[in-house]
């Protein structure tokens, strides 16, 4: 039996799955562009063993063979990094990736032509290596706990890193008075970690995937296509936790209605197109009007919510006065722009209010007023008068 070759055929088999598999997640998870990336580098993983099992067979004493591996480990590797980035929504620097991996090659090609199994071995590896630590620290999320698919990810490139500069490490003695010991070393290790490793990566990209699809589902049935704000269905969901931290915690809590003055008349004058555009501007202006922790919601054809947290109902005036005005003076459109007005309705938390509803009743009373008085201008819930 040639356990070289049972070798080969053991790593090629493994990265054959891979390939189908992030392939299958590729067009079936959404077809992210950085899971096209990480099909791609399978693919090229696939070509990189048979070229190996080719080159022990037919041409065991060539160097291209080294050359066309060498090649294809800088490459996948890379396209690890910058799917990883690419998900991440980093800078993906690709003049400085390509400018590492014609590096690597040239040192690799240089290996390769004198038959230099360490250099080759080394720079390889180490490549390979930089390259899954990059990937691992983009994938990392900042500013909150990973959660498990991406704990899982982080750790199986963290891993696949070390295991590759583990292989650079032992590459170094091949050319040594030690070279056929260390050889022997160098593909046990291969032989026997790399399989696993491998298969621990693609399991774990393969979670992200599904995570991402997972949320991008979620979002379809929360938030609004036109705007990218809450649903009336997300705004639930949403309002229950924060009425009942307001309560538990006694903090303030601004609800908010928003409404286009006029939008009937508008859209028969405009056209249907235009007022999308309008839509999407005023969901811009009070977005940006807005902390992070606020939330926002069409709840209606040209309606709004908005929940200002830690906020009295005083200080939500201050910030859709803002917003008002600036929703006003906009110009909306291309070739015939216009302009519009909105009018808001504005009311607070109470202990009693168990749901959102109760809320939304006060602050859709308010809005009526508003409107009634003439639009364009904002009102506070009776109660606070």
């Amino acid at each position: 039996m040639n356990l070289p070759l049972v070798n080969l055929a053991v790593l090629l088999s493994v990265a054959s799955i891979m390939c189908v598999a992030l392939t299958l997640a590729w067009l079936y998870f959404g077809r992210q562009r950085y899971a096209q990336l990480w099909a791609l580098s399978a693919a090229g993983a696939v070509v990189q063993w048979s070229v190996s099992a080719l080159a022990r067979i037919e041409f065991p004493d060539q160097a291209w063979p080294l050359f066309i591996t060498g090649t294809l480990v800088a490459v996948d590797s890379a396209l690890i990094a910058i799917g990883a980035r690419h998900r991440a929504r980093l800078p993906l620097h690709l003049p400085i990736m390509i400018g590492i991996i014609v590096l690597s090659i040239a040192l690799m090609a240089m290996g390769a032509a004198t038959h230099n199994l360490a250099t080759r071995g080394f720079v390889a590896n180490c490549h390979a290596g930089v390259m899954f630590v990059i990937a691992a620290a983009a994938l990392y999320p900042r500013g909150r706990p990973a959660l498990p698919p991406e704990f899982a990810v982080v750790s199986a490139f963290a891993l696949f890193a070390l295991f590759q500069f583990a292989l650079a490490a032992l590459s170094l003695g091949m050319d040594s008075r030690y070279m056929l010991a260390t050889g022997q070393l160098y593909r046990d290790v291969l032989v026997i970690g790399l399989p696993a490793v491998y298969a621990a990566v693609g399991m774990a990209a393969v979670f992200v995937l599904a995570m991402d699809l997972n949320d991008r589902l979620r979002a379809l049935t929360t938030r609004d296509p036109l705007t990218g704000a809450l649903n009336r269905r997300g705004l639930e969901q949403v309002a229950t936790n924060a009425f009942a931290d307001a309560r538990r915690r006694r903090r303030d809590l601004a609800v908010v209605l928003c409404a286009i003055d006029g939008y009937d008349d508008a859209r028969r004058l405009r056209g249907q197109d235009a007022l999308d555009g309008a839509l999407a501007v005023i969901s811009d202006v009070v977005h940006a009007s807005v902390r992070e922790e606020d939330l926002l919601a069409r709840t209606g054809q040209a309606e709004f919510c908005l929940l200002l947290i830690d906020a009295t109902p005083e200080m939500a005036t201050e910030v859709v006065e803002r917003a008002r005005q600036e929703i006003a003076s906009a110009m909306i459109g291309g070739a015939r722009p216009f302009s519009l007005t909105v009018s808001f309705g504005i009311t607070g938390f109470r202990v009693d209010d168990i749901v959102l509803s109760s809320a939304l009743a006060r602050a859709d009373a308010a809005l009526c007023r508003s409107i009634a008085d003439g639009g364009n201008r904002v009102t506070l819930s009776a109660d606070l008068q």
